[in-house]
């Protein structure tokens, strides 16, 4: 069992180091942050200016964005901590880096922060160099205009929501209620059920018709810069398999 309101205090230390020698990006007044990754250690960051959901349901992850005042190949920090006292979306290629991005709101412990993950989220090495940790103080969610064929490599982390996609009825678009592929390499905790695909009576209904999850085993000993982590790998049994 773990506790998910433990998380909190993570969340605290996490915004303490992003202030010291991190990244910190205050509220944006706006609808949040747009980060896109850059193979050449930089990040892009962009002001969401406005969404535009074209679901009558009350859910803000099926939105395309207006982004404004764009502030371009930003180093990423030197101890890899990223907060954003906002809602942020996330996307691009990392390279030869370590870093572990926080979406969370004031009051840190209730607080309704989400990561929305529309476009592919990449590793350049996946021998234990590149390693990305997300933590949304509510939900991880691949929105309604996401890629057909989705990869996001990284480490998942949800606390008082899920990670997943949420139910998109045709009738939110023709194009995009279904896709294709979704393939994850890393890890996922989420307080709620997880899940990419929706079936309606049996069949299937909306989300990605395929999903790939795959755990990227040098997290056990190499997790994100100060990344919250619980308990250890324990043995249990072995057996021996004739050749």
């Amino acid at each position: 069992v773990i506790d998910f309101s433990g998380l909190t205090a993570d969340l605290a230390d996490l915004k303490t180091l992003a202030e010291d020698n991190g990244l910190y990006l205050a509220k944006s007044n706006k609808k949040g942050y747009w980060l896109h990754f850059n193979t050449n250690q930089t990040v892009d960051i962009y002001t969401v200016k406005t969404e535009t959901d074209t679901c009558s349901s009350t859910t803000t992850d099926g939105i395309s964005q207006t982004m404004n005042n764009p502030d371009l190949a930003q180093p990423l920090p030197d101890n890899g901590i990223i907060f954003v006292s906002d809602k942020v979306w996330v996307d691009g290629q990392i390279n030869n880096s370590r870093l572990t991005i926080v979406a969370a709101k004031d009051p840190l412990a209730s607080g309704d922060a989400d990561i929305i993950i529309n476009h592919n989220l990449l590793y350049t090495n996946k021998d234990g160099t590149d390693v990305l940790g997300l933590i949304a103080q509510r939900n991880v969610l691949v929105g309604l205009y996401s890629d057909d064929n989705l990869e996001i490599d990284g480490v998942l982390i949800a606390k008082s929501g899920l990670v997943g996609r949420n139910y998109f009825a045709s009738d939110c678009s023709a194009t995009y209620y279904k896709r294709n592929s979704l393939t994850l390499y890393g890890s996922i905790a989420s307080y709620s059920s997880y899940g990419f695909n929706w079936n309606c009576g049996g069949t299937y209904c909306s989300g990605y018709q395929t999903r790939t999850l795959g755990y990227d085993g040098h997290l056990t000993f190499s997790p994100p810069p100060y990344f919250p982590t619980s308990g250890e790998y324990v043995f249990i049994s072995w057996r021996e398999l004739n050749p």
